[in-house]
């Protein structure tokens, strides 16, 4: 019997197709994130958004690198790689 990777190394492998990102889930708003503390640049302090990710206290990049596309992530993990997959 194979013994299984914790549960925080599985996930998303391979995407096969084309990735759609639809942010317009929530009407429009205008938000300020300083105005709770002064301190916009604070995870707790984003507004509502429907591809929120880790309160946006992560940037993910595409970059395209032939026919693959590299996703990184920042700021890093020590448990993700990094790796180009195909278009």
């Amino acid at each position: 019997m194979a013994a299984r990777a914790p549960a925080a190394l599985e996930g998303l492998r391979e995407i096969r197709g084309d990735v759609i990102v639809d942010r317009g889930y929530f009407a429009p708003s205008r938000h300020d994130p300083a105005r709770f503390d002064s301190d916009p640049r604070r995870a707790y302090n984003v507004g509502p958004d429907a591809f929120l990710v880790n309160f946006h206290a992560l940037t993910f990049r595409f970059s395209p690198e032939g026919d693959l596309v590299r996703v990184t992530r920042s700021p890093t993990c020590p448990t993700s790689k990094s790796r180009a997959a195909s278009a």
